[in-house]
């Protein structure tokens, strides 16, 4: 199973369309922890909260899913898959955003189902709940979008860099929340 983890800080208009796109497009069983209310100074302590309870409640996948994101048909299994089958510490979609765009990686249909990057966007990625249980999010180091960055630069070394999975899609809402620009090695 997997859990998936919103955050928010205000903005209940945009968070129920993030929550009505998780609930119309993610077919099977998932957990949802939502905490909102959220300071984006504490997003990495309720991302790590969101982690620990997934962990308790049998998930063997955590989705971290910020709630100015909606997701599209099928966009889960691409992540999970990714992350049982690959050598990668994290899993991000497709999105809209810098870093990710269907230009870098080629269009859905070629034959290499994801792409390796140097770091994926925040706003939604995908980690095996063992590997944030031996390695836990940084609270300490809790930047503004930018304590994902750190995970993932502490755990490429043990688990390889994050990857991109091509058939997973997401759009985030431009101006609603900061997206970080992230290259390709």
């Amino acid at each position: 199973m997997t859990g998936i983890v919103v955050c928010a800080n205000g903005l209940p208009h945009v968070t129920a369309r993030c929550l009505q796109a998780v609930h119309d497009h993610t077919p099977g069983r998932f957990r949802l922890y939502l905490f909102d209310g959220v300071p984006w100074r504490d997003l990495t302590r309720m991302w790590q909260r969101g982690a620990e309870l997934a962990l308790a409640d049998g998930c063997q996948y955590v989705v971290f899913l910020n709630n100015d994101t909606a997701v599209f048909p099928g966009w889960l299994a691409p992540l999970v898959d990714s992350a049982r089958h690959l050598q990668h510490c994290a899993i991000g979609p497709v999105s809209n955003a810098p870093g990710t765009e269907l230009a870098q990686l080629g269009w859905p249909g070629q034959a290499k189902a994801w792409e390796a990057v140097a770091r994926i966007n925040g706003f939604c990625w995908a980690v095996r709940t063992d590997r944030l249980a031996q390695m836990p999010l940084d609270v300490g180091n809790d930047a503004f979008l930018g304590a994902e960055h750190h995970w993932q630069d502490r755990a490429t070394a043990q688990w390889g860099p994050p990857a991109i999975a091509r058939h997973s899609y997401v759009y985030h809402w431009k101006g609603t929340t900061r997206a970080y620009v992230v290259g390709a090695p």
